[in-house]
């Protein structure tokens, strides 16, 4: 008997960005789930799509399914440390 849970077929995922700013930086993004370009937050069908789509950006995971920039990190203004990005199943609220 496995433990293991299995993930539904209607299961989706996000990516959830933590910033790091220094209190007081002025026009700092907020944290929150990934969005595009339109400002529509980016979905996967599984986790395993959200992972490779991170890995494929340059970030690696460092440490509680933690993933973080790979390499040579240029902060913004305010920014003393690179985002931090986790991988979050989408709750659906019951009802």
């Amino acid at each position: 008997m496995s433990m293991k849970k299995e993930t539904k077929e209607k299961d989706q995922f996000y990516i959830l960005v933590n910033h790091h700013y220094y209190f007081g930086t002025l026009n700092t993004p907020k944290d929150g789930a990934l969005t595009d370009d339109y400002g529509d937050i980016v979905l996967f069908a599984s986790k395993a799509a959200a992972i490779t789509y991170l890995v494929e950006n340059g970030k690696t995971c460092t440490k509680n399914a933690t993933y973080n920039h790979h390499g040579v990190y240029f902060c913004n203004h305010g920014e003393f440390k690179s985002p931090d990005y986790r991988i979050r199943k989408v709750r659906t609220p019951k009802a």
